[in-house]
């Protein structure tokens, strides 16, 4: 269900009022939990086909880690989360 409720945002956001944006996106973080990387992340492996490293290397510097001993607010549940996101619910018809 979760996958399903960041399909439909990121479909929003990336079509907002059901138009192409004109310009650049910005998304802003609020809460401090990282779960705007998890967003970030779904949309750079899904839409621009980004490798799961790469996603994943990202994640790990806006998190502040640096190693397993110095994770920074790095979870694995938001990596999990990325790894598993279904990219074909960007893709499928609502």
């Amino acid at each position: 269900q979760a996958h399903r409720l960041v399909a439909a945002q990121i479909k929003t956001l990336l079509r907002p009022g059901g138009k192409v944006p004109r310009g650049h996106l910005h998304v802003h973080c609020g809460g401090g939990m990282h779960r705007t990387s998890m967003f970030v992340g779904v949309i750079e492996r899904c839409i621009n086909a980004s490798s799961v490293s790469d996603v994943i290397e990202r994640y790990r510097q806006h998190v502040g880690w640096t190693d397993a001993t110095h994770p920074g607010g790095f979870e694995a549940q938001n990596v999990d989360f990325i790894e598993s996101f279904p990219c074909e619910l960007l893709t499928a018809a609502p």
